[in-house]
């Protein structure tokens, strides 16, 4: 499996007003062609989980798929449900940005900012990965 198994390096950060850094997360997920790994980021008034599922291509070239779901609380005190489901063509080493509530088009609104790199297991320079998945 070593030879298949593929290293998504995840940075997760919440912007709040200002682009001022309220949270970040750096994490390493190993995982296999078409299985996904989870995110899931929890705030006062805002839920969200993602999956990202990496198909890769022998040519370096594949697709991120990305699914999530994000919970907010309105106003009158209900809950709102959103999912979402893109596509994101990816290249080994590529870095690439997802936002799952939005870019965050106004410096009054916080936002959540993922940068995502795919990687061959075996080319990571990263002594403490897991190992890869059975």
């Amino acid at each position: 499996m070593r030879d298949r198994a593929i290293v998504l390096h995840m940075v997760t950060r919440v912007l709040e007003k200002d682009n001022a850094e309220a949270w970040n997360s750096d994490t390493y997920k190993v995982t296999i062609p078409g299985r996904p790994v989870g995110l899931k980021i929890v705030g006062e008034n805002v839920a969200v989980s993602v999956k990202f599922t990496p198909y890769p291509r022998r040519n370096g070239r594949g697709v991120l798929v990305a699914q999530g779901q994000i919970f907010t609380e309105t106003p009158d005190g209900g809950v709102q449900c959103r999912t979402m489901l893109q596509t994101v063509p990816l290249e080994y080493g590529e870095q690439v940005f997802f936002f799952p509530l939005g870019p965050g088009k106004s410096d009054d609104e916080a936002h959540i900012e993922i940068q995502i790199e795919m990687n061959r297991y075996d080319s990571v320079p990263v002594n403490e990965l897991p190992p890869p998945p059975q």
